[in-house]
């Protein structure tokens, strides 16, 4: 894996942080929340253009985590719990999708449907993992992103985990003045599809 200098030293807004926060809030759940504010840490979140033309949105979004494997994060062996790398993957990825909305509508809501995990080491305690989300695809229903897990050593690093997160988004679930954007986009883009009220 090969992080551009421009992407590590890339700094995030202040949205981008509010959204973080945000996603921490409403998806972990409350008895590991304080573990997961603690030690998981948004490192760089960045978007560039693609000038893709096999998808909707052409543009990319990287989300880039940092987080050291504390005891409670660990099964009965020592090494980090597929339930929290799990977890791990899904919160990273969550910001990486959303972070396309950011500039144009906000947040829209969005629900994990599938989330297709490869895992290739388990790390220890104390364990420096960077966690790397970026967006495959994006469209006004769907979002696809990969997400790699990787564990930092002295002299270099290993992939812990790759992860193929498959977001579905709610626009129904917004507050009416945000979603009244989306729904003339649909109205737009679909032509004859008709749109119910939302």
């Amino acid at each position: 894996m090969t992080i551009s200098p421009a992407l590590k030293s890339q700094e995030t807004s202040k949205e981008a942080r509010a959204l973080w926060a945000r996603i921490l809030a409403e998806s972990t759940p409350t008895n590991l929340r304080e573990v997961v504010s603690q030690n998981l840490h948004l490192a760089a979140l960045q978007i560039y253009d693609t000038h893709g033309k096999d998808q909707a949105d052409g543009r990319k979004a990287v989300a880039i985590h940092e987080v050291v494997v504390r005891g409670e994060m660990t099964d009965g062996e020592g090494k980090l719990s597929r339930t929290w790398l799990t977890l791990l993957v899904e919160l990273c990825s969550n910001l990486a999708g959303h972070a396309l909305d950011l500039p144009t509508e906000g947040s829209i809501p969005s629900k994990t449907v599938a989330l297709n995990l490869d895992v290739h080491s388990s790390p220890s305690t104390e364990s420096s993992l960077r966690i790397v989300s970026s967006t495959i695809s994006s469209d006004k229903r769907m979002q696809s992103v990969l997400c790699e897990v990787w564990e930092i050593l002295p002299k270099g690093q290993t992939k812990v985990a790759e992860a193929r997160v498959t977001q579905l988004q709610m626009p129904w679930l917004a507050k009416a003045d945000d979603r009244r954007g989306w729904t003339e986009d649909m109205l737009v883009d679909r032509g004859k599809v008709m749109v119910g009220k939302l």
